[in-house]
């Protein structure tokens, strides 16, 4: 293409190229950085390898600002220290309310040989016990009897003696408990006898 004579030339577009330069360290501080690096990596397995043992801890030497806080438990700590985490004995409570009971006797042949304070028994024929308790009227208060086995006739063994008990107040004087206890034996298969016989035995009266 030819340009006619006096007319103006077209300007090229011009490229503009922009470079972007990375900063760059000093050769000594290079060669520092990549040195490090170089010593970690060769050092960091054997680190990773190494535990601290008790051993290795010089005693006295953790504090509680090493110990992680509410992970001990007492199993951790010797008896003395468990037994120093008790607080005082606190202030002594009020009395409780009087007991129910009344009365209580132990008997044994026919003597009292423990009782609540106070009571009698007379024992006027064999198996029965008639017993006084001050201040308790037998016909407005029940008694509760139950034979003491160490002191009965009771035998564990097929068809050996039992001994037996029941409240009996009409056999005894009024305003007395009465109090009966039997030996039971069984002679044949099909035979039971009775009879009167002294049984140690506790009366509580409610």
């Amino acid at each position: 293409m030819t340009t006619p004579r006096g007319a103006s030339t077209p300007s090229r577009p011009r490229l503009r190229l922009r470079l972007r330069l990375r900063p760059t360290l000093p050769t000594g501080l290079t060669l520092a950085v990549a040195a490090g690096a170089l010593v970690l990596t060769a050092t960091g397995g054997a680190v990773a390898g190494t535990m601290i043992t008790g051993a290795q801890i010089k005693n006295g030497t953790v504090t509680s600002a090493d110990v992680k806080d509410r992970s001990l438990r007492t199993a951790d700590l010797a008896p003395k220290a468990v037994a120093r985490l008790r607080g005082q004995q606190g202030p002594k409570g009020q009395p409780g309310a009087p007991g129910t009971v009344r009365g209580y006797a132990h008997v044994v042949g026919a003597n009292i040989d423990r009782q609540s304070g106070g009571i009698t028994v007379t024992n006027p024929f064999t198996g029965t016990f008639c017993l006084t308790v001050p201040g308790v009227d037998p016909l407005e208060s029940p008694a509760v009897v139950s034979l003491d086995y160490a002191h009965s006739s009771t035998s564990t063994e097929p068809n050996a003696p039992q001994g037996a008990i029941e409240v009996a107040t009409l056999a005894c004087p009024q305003g007395t408990f009465g109090v009966r206890t039997f030996i039971r034996t069984f002679p044949s298969a099909n035979t039971t006898v009775l009879e009167n016989a002294n049984q140690g035995f506790t009366i509580l009266v409610p």
